[in-house]
This record gives C-alpha cells, structure tokens and sequence, in this order.
C-alpha cells in the first residue's frame, strides 16, 4: 500500500514539474514568435495529431464538432491570455 502511495507522490510531482516547465518554454517561445501565432501553431498541431486518432474511433457527428470547436475556441482564448501575460 505504501509503495503505490509513493509512486502516485512521484508521479503527480513528475506531473506539476512537466506543467510549471511549460511556462519557461512558453515565455522564451515567444521572445521571438508573437504569442497569437505560437498559440495557433500549438492548437494546429494538437488538432492535427488528435484528427486521425477521432477519425479511427468514428466520433465524429455535428453536435460533437460544434460543442468541441466552442470549447477549443474558449481554451484558446484562455490560453491566448495567459500567453500574453507571460510576455
């Protein structure tokens, strides 16, 4: 029991470095790119990787485009945000 509490422990630091390492590669990213334009080569590539694996699993309907396409606009605008305090 102990030991797979310390491998969680481990595994959720492991996480939280991984995401607070994000934020220096963000802010020297975009030292020399504007951060609209890192943004939008972020959620371009993250669409093209994500494309085929949905297309395989055939979960595409319009509901699901719509619904996916008002939360991928929210989550760039959020991310646009914080990008831009970075700066």
């Amino acid at each position: 029991m102990f030991k797979h509490h310390h491998r969680a422990d481990l595994l959720l630091l492991l996480v939280a470095m991984v995401w607070g390492l994000t934020f220096v590669i963000v802010k020297n990213a975009i030292a020399s790119i504007p951060p609209m334009t890192f943004n939008g080569a972020r959620f371009t590539i993250a669409f093209l990787t994500l494309l085929p694996w949905c297309y395989r699993r055939g979960v595409f309907d319009r509901l699901l485009i719509r619904r996916g396409t008002i939360t991928g606009l929210m989550l760039f605008g959020g991310y646009s945000l914080q990008t831009i305090g970075l700066q």
